[in-house]
């Protein structure tokens, strides 16, 4: 059984990890968010954990979570909008968009990071690359469909992307000048390629996302963004010709960008509930994760907000 917003039926652990983190996590949409209660469980502990969070009630503030409908290509996408509510803010913040995995934006684990970033004063938007409403894509079918549709049409993928994009800039709480894209898996190929193809962002990082070329057509003569990318050592999913390709298109395009290789690292390594994850090349990597987001967090601060005077918090004025 799948794990959605509300405590999963049946599944004390999950009871019990959801009870501890009433006032903690925001109220969370509707739709299937995890693969199944243990996941759910694994991902909401350590959401619940996250001393970014736990401060939020010491400083006033909540985190809201809101749906964000928007349209690509005849396309009708499900966004999730999540913000950090603090009264009015002094100036417009940073955005930034997530893009997800194979298993659809609807993510305990993307939602908890967006949540720590909104924590952090930005106004974060999960994307959807796969027109999924409610979770559909935690079933293979569903994600492996969409997936191979985005694999083979790499012009799409960025596009699909770049249409978040434009809907987070066009939030009036959003500074349009400091934007950024993160990504998991497919989502670190889809925020690679927005930055290949010079888009106007600050900054484009990239987790366990899969490294390879981008076709030329598609290449810009610059590109913009700074580019962080933090690869795991043991990822099935990656080549050292992938690895190379990437990086000398990056080269070629005089970019700014760094690549952290972790040991120790599957494909996933960042994600807690994949330590339950039993196939060949996935796993849980603790100090990998840590060392990843954190780097991702100063990586953002130094794009970002490069002078240190951003405010603490986002208003968000809506229900």
């Amino acid at each position: 059984m799948g794990e959605t917003g509300a405590v999963p039926a049946g599944a004390a652990a999950a009871a019990a990890v959801a009870a501890l983190t009433l006032g903690v996590l925001p109220t969370l949409p509707a739709g299937r968010l995890a693969r199944d209660a243990r996941w759910g469980a694994a991902v909401r502990a350590a959401w619940a954990a996250d001393p970014e969070i736990r401060a939020l009630p010491r400083r006033g503030a909540e985190l809201a979570v809101t749906e964000l409908p928007y349209e690509h290509a005849g396309v009708r996408l499900h966004g999730l909008l999540v913000c950090h509510d603090a009264g009015a803010a002094p100036r417009r913040a940073p955005g930034v968009i997530l893009a997800h995995t194979g298993a659809g934006p609807r993510d305990l684990f993307l939602l908890w990071r967006a949540s720590a970033l909104a924590a952090r004063g930005h106004v974060v938007l999960v994307a959807d690359l796969f027109g999924d409403e409610d979770g559909a894509a935690w079933d293979a079918p569903f994600s492996r469909a969409r997936m191979d549709e985005l694999r083979a049409d790499r012009a799409l993928l960025g596009d699909r992307l770049g249409a978040a994009l434009s809907m987070l800039r066009a939030d009036e709480r959003v500074d349009g000048a400091r934007c950024a894209a993160l990504g998991w898996c497919l989502g670190g190929r889809a925020a690679l390629d927005l930055a290949r193809r010079g888009a106007d962002l600050r900054a484009a990082v990239s987790f366990h996302g899969v490294l390879d070329a981008l076709p030329d057509e598609l290449l810009a003569p610059h590109v913009r963004a700074r580019v962080l990318v933090c690869d795991g050592d043991l990822d099935p999913l990656q080549s050292d010709g992938g690895r190379a390709a990437m990086r000398e298109q990056l080269r070629r395009a005089g970019a700014d960008f760094e690549v952290v290789t972790y040991g120790r690292a599957a494909h996933g390594f960042t994600c807690p509930a994949q330590r339950l994850n039993d196939a060949d090349g996935f796993d849980f990597e603790p100090m990998a994760a840590a060392r990843a987001w954190e780097g991702a967090r100063t990586f953002l601060r130094d794009a970002l907000d490069p002078d240190g005077d951003g405010a603490p918090a986002v208003g968000v004025g809506h229900n």
